[in-house]
């Protein structure tokens, strides 16, 4: 799935509350590309959670006098704008009808369901209690020695807990250990870079350096009956983009040999209309040396490829998964931020605008309670990838590069300094990733 004009088209039939402000939002910002001023929405937004309209206090507990609000957490009020979301309606099922007609959009495409085991471990004839919550994020515990994304993730959902034992008939230490039994199309990750100190009664940020991918595979956290079905459709998904990344370099070393040979070419034609001898053709430099004419790869227009691969990978969803509306059936994500198409209120007209929805959210500073968000989102998002060569207004199929959101000012962010968001010291540090599920095709 590109976009997510299933939530705007939903947004329209619910235009009360917190939904239709947010549905105002948007027509208001798909009018222009000046900077909006989210007025109304965050009246709603504070009308519907309070705790967002606390205003500032002086260091003495007082109110400010400046009047301003207080510092809020992003991660937090993400949280509360995707539960206020839970009443937006989903999508049918393949035939219209089924447990997908039931189900609400926020459930079908940002829910994932969590399978919980508890083992005792002092007490190993004890049957293990299982449940299996819904769950909007994935939290990646961030302690002295995490260094990775991955590893924060594995550490949040096994561990140890104390709770009381009927088998013993007190606290014993249990043995917790979580997997994913539903991945969704979007799958939010929360890095948790705040925490509550006891000995000073305070909340603090933790500033550890912790790299995030741009591509995450989640079948290292699902369980073994979710892993099975998805495996099939995630290796050869891995094949082909493997073949579509050498397609790519192929056709960089011939358009790059091409621009060589034009500009050759203009150079012996200068060099003949100014002369009166004979001239002599220039030889095309290639990978293989100097005086060797570069060897052409003859290549079919990339959609080609795309909907061959498209059909493979079709046959091998999971019939479970095609029937689940909303889910990832590989496995594998994006972390590229997604966007809205922008309707005209009361029609199905789309327009031209996209809306983005933030792949990263930074911190910047080191206090827990203040500090500056930005977001980030990834410039294909905005704009169509192009497969093929010479498909106007189009981005190249390799530019990564990203737009930063730095409150009404936005600029391109280089995909180099994607790294520089790793954290680790006061600067801007991820907080919140949303990862798309890979395209088929």
């Amino acid at each position: 799935m590109r976009a997510m004009p299933e939530l705007q088209t939903a947004l329209q039939a619910t235009p009360t509350g917190l939904p239709g402000a947010l549905n105002g939002l948007y027509t208001s910002m798909s009018k222009t590309t000046e900077a909006v001023t989210p007025t109304s929405f965050l009246t709603s937004l504070r009308q519907a959670f309070p705790q967002f309209a606390e205003m500032a206090r002086s260091s003495g507990g007082m109110k400010s006098l400046t009047g301003g609000y207080a510092q809020q957490d992003a991660e937090e009020c993400w949280t509360q704008m995707t539960n206020a979301l839970k009443d937006v309606p989903g999508l049918p099922g393949p035939s219209g009808s089924g447990p997908a007609a039931s189900k609400k959009f926020i459930e079908q495409y940002m829910s994932g369901e969590m399978r919980r085991e508890l083992k005792c471990d002092e007490a190993p004839e004890e049957p293990p209690s299982v449940t299996v919550e819904k769950v909007l994020k994935v939290e990646c515990n961030i302690g002295p020695t995490t260094n990775y994304m991955h590893s924060g993730i594995m550490d949040a959902l096994d561990g140890k807990l104390e709770k009381h034992s009927s088998s013993l008939g007190r606290d014993a230490v249990y043995t917790t250990h979580s997997r994913l039994a539903r991945l969704p199309s979007y799958l939010t990750v929360h890095m948790v870079r705040f925490h509550w100190k006891r000995d000073i009664l305070k909340k603090t940020k933790i500033m550890r350096k912790v790299k995030f991918p741009s591509e995450f595979d989640a079948v290292d956290i699902v369980t073994d009956e979710l892993k099975e079905k998805l495996l099939p459709v995630s290796r050869k998904l891995k094949e082909f983009e493997k073949e579509r990344a050498e397609r790519r370099k192929v056709r960089k070393r011939t358009k790059n040999a091409k621009a060589e040979k034009d500009k050759d070419v203009e150079m012996v034609d200068a060099t003949a209309s100014s002369s009166s001898g004979p001239s002599a053709a220039i030889p095309v430099e290639s990978d293989e040396g100097k005086g060797k004419e570069v060897a052409s790869v003859e290549l079919q227009d990339e959609p080609v490829y795309r909907e061959k691969e498209a059909k493979e990978l079709d046959a091998l969803i999971d019939a479970d998964l095609r029937a689940d509306v909303g889910c990832s059936v590989s496995g594998l994500y994006d972390l590229v931020g997604s966007y809205i198409l922008s309707r005209r209120p009361n029609t199905s007209k789309q327009t031209n605008k996209t809306l983005p929805l933030a792949a990263i959210v930074t911190h910047k500073g080191a206090a827990a309670d203040a500090g500056h968000y930005m977001a980030y989102v990834k410039k294909s998002v905005f704009h169509p990838v192009s497969h093929s060569s010479g498909t106007k207004g189009s981005l190249e199929d390799d530019d990564d590069d990203w737009y930063k959101f730095d409150d009404n000012k936005v600029s391109v962010f280089p995909k180099e300094k994607l790294a520089t968001l790793d954290g680790g010291g006061e600067d801007s540090s991820a907080y919140v990733l949303l990862y798309k599920t890979k395209a088929l095709a």
